[in-house]
């Protein structure tokens, strides 16, 4: 039989059920990987841990390195470890307080293959998906130029040339971001990363979380914020003018920096 070239598979959250599921041993890391993918909500929730009600998006969950060490039959270093694997890969991101970590995956939709909330809650169908086939990263430039429109081809240019190479992951995001962002604001969240020494896609993505979420979706609106941003610590600077050497060579690097 010839081997599919494409396509996905869902995965029903029941499965966990099966008795193929592994009860009572270590999980293999790509059953570590499945089990993060059903874990993640389909829809928002408010969680109370400990009187505190921590915020939990679509493709969240809250957890621990402990319960997942539990959960995995694995100590917890190699959780960490295997935590920063994926991160690395940029398959999902954590963000860690004294009482919980709440884990993010990483293009959450893709492994949905598209389908809503209430196509994929707990007991329906609908369930995990895995993810859609993604041009490796050779075929790339072949893909541009056949399957892509607008600006995305703009936007992998200036990534690999001045990023890096590019991941299948961080191709999808970037088409997944042109929905929401014009291409400027994103090529301008890229020249931020390079001014800081930050050629990473998370710190990229942080940047646009950010941004978005501050209602700040076109480039005049950014510079407008830096400009009134900057006014502010011309400001301060002159109040507060450095007096040691030290100071003063460290707030001339920070201009120039900045």
């Amino acid at each position: 039989m010839a081997r599919p070239e494409g396509g996905w598979i869902k995965l029903y959250r029941q499965i966990r059920h099966n008795f193929l599921w592994p009860k009572g041993r270590k999980y293999t890391k790509l059953e570590a990987w499945m089990d993060m993918l059903l874990q993640a909500n389909h829809a928002p929730e408010k969680v109370l841990i400990d009187n505190h009600v921590a915020e939990v998006q679509r493709g969240q969950f809250i957890t621990s390195t402990v319960k997942l060490a539990h959960r995995w039959k694995w100590d917890r270093k190699t959780v960490t470890r295997f935590l920063h694997l994926l991160r690395n890969e940029e398959m999902c991101t954590t963000e860690t307080t004294t009482k919980y970590t709440r884990v993010t995956i990483t293009n959450y939709e893709f492994y949905q293959g598209g389908d809503t909330a209430e196509g994929t809650a707990e007991g329906t169908p609908g369930g995990t998906g895995m993810p859609q086939q993604v041009p490796h990263k050779q075929e790339l430039k072949n893909d541009l130029s056949s399957s892509c429109i607008g600006d995305l081809p703009r936007l992998v240019d200036y990534y690999q040339n001045n990023i890096g190479v590019m991941s299948p992951i961080t191709y999808q995001a970037l088409e997944y971001w042109l929905k929401d962002l014009p291409p400027e604001v994103i090529i301008k969240a890229m020249e931020k990363a390079v001014k800081a020494n930050k050629r990473r896609f998370d710190y990229i993505e942080g940047i646009l979380r950010n941004w978005h979420k501050e209602g700040l979706t076109t480039l005049g609106a950014i510079e407008a914020q830096e400009q009134e941003w900057e006014g502010k610590q011309d400001g301060k600077d002159r109040n507060n003018p450095p007096k040691s050497d030290a100071a003063k060579r460290f707030y001339s690097k920070t201009l120039d920096d900045f």
